[in-house]
């Protein structure tokens, strides 16, 4: 249940059409954030050991695909928070492109601190990708709040650091906060400088054309997802399937493992 105030898709999407961000304030509540934040440090945990054993660097505090935990995580995906205003703005039905995680500690150094966008080519106003950001812990100036630069999802171009730097906006809040934001959008974590971590649950949706970065289906099981409800198994591309033999591919409309509808 959402316990904040939301703006209706008319706003929403006004707001995502002029700054590129749009933010909902203490939607989730205290008792599911709690759980959120046990199971992170623990995926966070998991996933450091798997880091460390290939010898990766530069990705301190960064969990992917946390959704494989399930738990809490699994909880809130099938809580389908804000998906009015997600369905809007790809005008068409979504799908998870991925599940991860953010925990900025002081003094860390992490490629999401590094000015970026999620996405390596610019669409413009076809709309591919979409970024929620929830902050587990609140977000403050001090402990590295999220740098948005509003307006920027509307420019190729690279900003310069200097203008992000001076324009860019801190994104402060309560934990309970969804920030979603269009995957164009130029961003970065900020420098934590407090003794507390700053936790945040990362997802991106996407149009069922574009694939998970994560095969949740296969990982998962076809036997279990296909028993899920109807809308969560959507939601982790079942219906968005790719065919592997003819077999599979010639199919009845009810049988397709693409169905209409997805993009």
């Amino acid at each position: 249940m959402l316990t904040g105030k939301t703006r209706g898709t008319s706003e929403f999407l006004q707001e995502m059409r002029t700054q590129g961000w749009s933010r909902f304030d203490s939607i989730v509540p205290q008792d599911e954030l709690g759980r959120l934040r046990e199971a992170l440090d623990e995926a966070c945990r998991l996933c450091g050991e798997v880091q460390q054993r290939k010898g990766l660097t530069n990705i301190e505090g960064t969990a992917h695909h946390v959704l494989m935990f399930e738990g809490p995580f699994m909880d809130f995906l099938a809580r389908y928070y804000l998906d009015a205003q997600i369905e809007a703005f790809f005008q068409s039905k979504y799908i998870l492109n991925s599940f991860g995680a953010v925990v900025t500690h002081k003094e860390a150094t992490s490629y999401a601190m590094n000015l970026h966008r999620d996405v390596r080519t610019f669409t413009g106003e076809f709309k591919l990708i979409m970024n929620l950001l929830l902050m587990l812990d609140d977000f403050t100036l001090e402990n590295g709040a999220t740098y948005l630069l509003s307006g920027s999802h509307s420019h190729p171009e690279r900003p310069s650091p200097h203008t992000f730097e001076q324009e860019a906006y801190r994104l402060t809040g309560t934990a309970g906060t969804i920030c979603l934001f269009d995957s164009n959008l130029w961003h970065a974590a900020g420098q934590n400088l407090t003794n507390m971590p700053r936790r945040a649950i990362t997802l991106t949706f996407s149009k069922g054309l574009v694939k998970p970065q994560f095969d949740y289906i296969r990982f998962f099981g076809e036997d279990r997802v296909a028993k899920m409800d109807p809308r969560l198994r959507q939601m982790l591309g079942w219906d968005a399937r790719t065919p592997a033999s003819l077999d599979e591919w010639y199919q009845p409309t009810e049988t397709r493992l693409y169905k209409p509808g997805q993009d």
